[in-house]
Formats: structure tokens, sequence, C-alpha cells
């Protein structure tokens, strides 16, 4: 496995990102709305485009709807090469507190997902609910070896090894290509786009940086309605790893995309929605 660049975590809680470096799309309604903001992350390596379809049908059911390319993605510049996975839970933060964000519906794809769900613990955010889009409330690696799927848990391992030392060899420099527009894209090719335009070092320490990320019981304390998102045919965050974590919590719910794969959620935009029709009440309960 690539080293990860060493990060100090006595550095975890003091912000390291400037925000005015930082694309947002921000979407608000001229009369202020009653309904809770929603806000989403996009997973590692993609960039907002892939949310785009989300924040569409929040914004069009009334409400103000903010997403952000995470530093060295999409159009925010990479602006340091020895973040930790915290500095961007510190981010989001940031951003949240910026805006005044009031109980807001946190969504996420993969990493952006896991983003959020540690806002929640660690910074105590005050959610209306949370979206897991292809995403995990631990290190896929780490809960796989704890379950003995030591074989799944390697097949992880050396899968993300492959895509960090490729990565450094595809990238051609930033850019912010649209995923949402070219949903024809097969899988093999999204990973291949991911990291042409993706920061290297960006790619490599979001991945390298999660093996301690747990937030399983914290998170089920809370009680919070969460929506899963989740690709039968899931390489990178396996199925059956989510039929392990749901029983953990009594305000999950759980909904398939039969064929599936890690980046169903937006290649498959009807069935998103059909999903978000079913628990639109429930993400706000």
């Amino acid at each position: 496995m690539n080293t990860p660049p060493k990060t100090s975590k006595s550095r975890q809680n003091t912000p390291i990102f400037d925000l005015n470096k930082i694309a947002f799309e921000n979407k608000t309604h001229q009369n202020k709305s009653h309904l809770p903001p929603f806000v989403f992350i996009h997973g590692n390596s993609q960039n907002t485009s892939c949310g785009r379809d989300l924040f569409d049908y929040f914004y069009h059911r009334g409400h103000d709807v903010i997403a952000y390319d995470l530093p060295g993605h999409g159009d925010s510049p990479m602006q340091a090469e020895d973040y930790h996975f915290n500095d961007l839970v510190t981010l989001n933060q940031q951003i949240i507190t910026s805006l005044d964000l009031n109980k807001p519906i946190l969504c996420g794809h993969s990493l952006g997902g896991m983003i959020q769900a540690a806002t929640i613990v660690d910074k105590n955010l005050s959610a209306s609910s949370l979206i897991f889009c292809g995403s995990y409330d631990a290190s896929p690696v780490q809960a796989a070896l704890a379950q003995s799927q030591n074989a799944e848990a390697q097949q992880i391992f050396s899968s993300l090894d492959q895509y960090i030392a490729e990565a450094f060899k595809l990238y051609k420099g930033p850019k912010k290509y649209d995923f949402f527009s070219n949903l024809s894209l097969e899988d093999e090719l999204i990973a291949i786009f991911n990291r042409r335009y993706t920061h290297p070092i960006a790619n490599q320490i979001n991945l390298t940086t999660l093996k301690d990320y747990n937030v399983r019981s914290q998170l089920a304390e809370k009680q919070l309605p969460i929506l899963v998102l989740h690709g039968q045919e899931e390489d990178i965050i396996p199925a059956a790893l989510v039929k392990v974590m749901q029983p953990a919590y009594d305000t999950m719910e759980v909904e398939w995309y039969p064929d599936g794969g890690h980046f169903a959620f937006y290649q498959q935009p009807q069935l998103t929605r059909d999903f978000l029709d079913k628990h639109y009440d429930f993400l706000q309960s």
C-alpha cells in the first residue's frame, strides 16, 4: 500500500483549508424555505456533477441546496498535501456553520457520506437525516477484517492500492468532468476519468487516512433517520457489509439497486427519485 503523507493528529480540529478556494454550488429560494437545507458531498475522485439530480430533486421540493467540490477535485484546487480525513470533516463543519444551515439533510456518496457521518458524530452536528449513497459507517477494509472476511478485506485493500498507484499515471490536470451528462460510461471508464482530473495526492490521502473511521455506535445512538441507497453488485463497499450494518440501527432504511454498482445512485436517477419519494417524509421526521 502506498504510504500516506504524515499528518499530525493534534491538528485535526484546526482548519487548514481556505473556504474561498472551495468551489460551491448553492441554490436558495427567494423566500426563506422552512424546509431543512440539503447538503451533498461527492465521493473520492469525483465532483458535484454526480449529485446533480439529487440537487434538483430537493430544490424543486422547496429545499435550499448546497454542494461543493472537495480540495483537489473538480473546480476546487489542491490546497495541502499533508491533510487527513479529519481535516475534511472539519472543512464540512466550517461550511455548514458559515452558511448557518439549520438541521440540514446531509447526503454523500462513498467518501462524501463518510464525511457527513463523521461530522454528525465528531462535531456533534444536529442534522435532520443522513443519506448514504454507496457509503458506509466504517472503513470497509477494517469492517471486513472485523467480520473475519479476510479474503474480502484483502480484495478491497488490493483494489484500493492499485487504484491509488494508477492515479499518478492517469492524472492529466484539474478539470471538472461532467459525470451526470455521461451516464452511459461503464464503471471501469468512470474509474479512469475519476483519476484523470483529480489530484492524485488527494486521491491517495482520502483513501489511506480512513483506517480509524468508525462511527457506528455513536451514530446509532443518535436515532437519526438514515437512508441507505446501495448497489447489490457493489465491489468497493460490498453489499454484505451493508447487511451487517443495518441491524445496528433502529432508524435506518435500505434500498437496493438490483444490478447497480458503486455509482448506481446517479446512473439510475429515476430509481433514486422513486426511493426519495418513498422515504421523503422519513427524511424529515
